[in-house]
């Protein structure tokens, strides 16, 4: 079974609730296309999202905000706080109370504000065995852009949405890390080097949605700041190498559910 894990920021860091709430739908709507109906999602939140939209894999489970301000750091570490929650109601809930073995469940990190391929359920279903994936592949959407960017591979060092592993190796993807002289410690999500190996999805697995002003990490003001660094030219082979551009087709909509209103 593959539990999508949504972490949900409080309401009082985001930029406007009206419209985060409907990028949450529009990402719960797509992870919720999948092509197999072994699949559930667990949204993490502390403040429930303006949302409409219902489906039974669905369950949403509160959860007390780590940090209240809007510091990247800061979210960063809520919002991995919130998947460790679910880890610890899976294990709870599942696993102890529901019978289910640790090597059984498989878990996916998703940003409420992503897209993801339908096929993911159908995959997990059909390659019990392994420990998990991690994406190379995967697109950069910008907010109602019709043109993706295909990073073949490294999307993992980017992106949130990016691997997917079993609940018995969750240590191996989320672990501690130093934070700044005197700040003591915190946990956080590494997928570009887990603990553990594990191969890559052998397709395109999610769409990071950017610039749509919500973004931690890569919004347009971090953007603009690195505008002295994107005008070198070894920048620019960089990324011709890393990203293909690919026009928003109308099977790419149907797989990670971008046709949506």
């Amino acid at each position: 079974m593959l539990f999508f894990v949504v972490p949900v920021k409080g309401k009082g860091v985001t930029r406007r609730w009206d419209h985060f709430s409907r990028l949450v739908e529009r990402t719960l709507r797509s992870i919720c296309r999948q092509s197999s109906s072994h699949f559930r999602v667990i949204v993490a939140y502390t403040d429930m999202p303006d949302i409409t939209f219902a489906h039974p894999s669905l369950t949403f489970l509160q959860v007390d905000q780590l940090h209240p301000d809007a510091k990247p750091g800061a979210m960063d570490a809520d919002k991995t706080n919130r998947i460790l929650t679910v880890l610890e109601y899976l294990r709870k809930e599942w696993v102890d109370g529901g019978g289910m073995s640790p090597d059984s469940v498989f878990v996916m990190p998703v940003d409420s504000d992503d897209f993801v391929s339908r096929r993911l359920a159908g995959f997990v279903r059909e390659h019990p065995n392994e420990l998990g994936w991690v994406f190379e592949k995967g697109y950069l959407l910008r907010q109602g852009g019709k043109l993706a960017y295909l990073n073949r591979k490294n999307f993992h060092h980017s992106c949130g949405s990016s691997a997917i592993f079993r609940l018995d190796v969750a240590s191996s993807f989320i672990f501690e890390h130093s934070r700044e002289a005197g700040e003591g410690t915190y946990c956080r999500y590494n997928f570009e080097k887990p603990l553990v190996a594990v191969p890559p999805l052998p397709f395109a697995g999610a769409i990071y949605n950017i610039l749509n002003g919500e973004n931690i990490f890569l919004d347009s003001v971090r953007i603009q700041s690195h505008k002295t660094r994107e005008h070198s030219l070894p920048y620019y082979l960089r990324k011709a190498l890393k990203y293909v551009p690919v026009p928003v087709w109308p099977g790419m909509r149907a797989e990670f559910g971008l046709d949506q209103r």
